[in-house]
């Protein structure tokens, strides 16, 4: 979702096309809830003006969360599970 796609000037000598990295994942049901909920968190990085992206603007996560009703418990494992997704994305944009 946040890896940059290698352009064709990048692939030319690998004997890749940009169309053997267009690939779909899918999203177990079980998962898809989350993943909603992060998608409409990709507008809102938080930016260092030197260092890139550093992690989500929590406060809008908060106020998504909260929108949707999700409460005690539910609360805590769907904030866990959003920043398992940001740290693997801010991963994938470092990479």
């Amino acid at each position: 979702m946040y890896a940059r796609m290698p352009s064709e000037a990048e692939l030319s000598s690998s004997g890749f096309t940009v169309e053997d990295f267009a690939e779909e994942a899918e999203v177990w049901p079980e998962n898809w809830p989350i993943f909603r909920l992060f998608s409409m968190m990709s507008t809102q990085w938080d930016v260092a003006p030197m260092g890139g992206r550093t992690g989500l603007k929590y406060p809008v996560l908060f106020e998504l969360m909260d929108r949707q009703g999700i409460a005690g418990d539910d609360w805590w494992a769907t904030f866990e599970d959003v920043r398992a997704m940001e740290a693997a994305a801010l991963e994938a944009m470092r990479g």
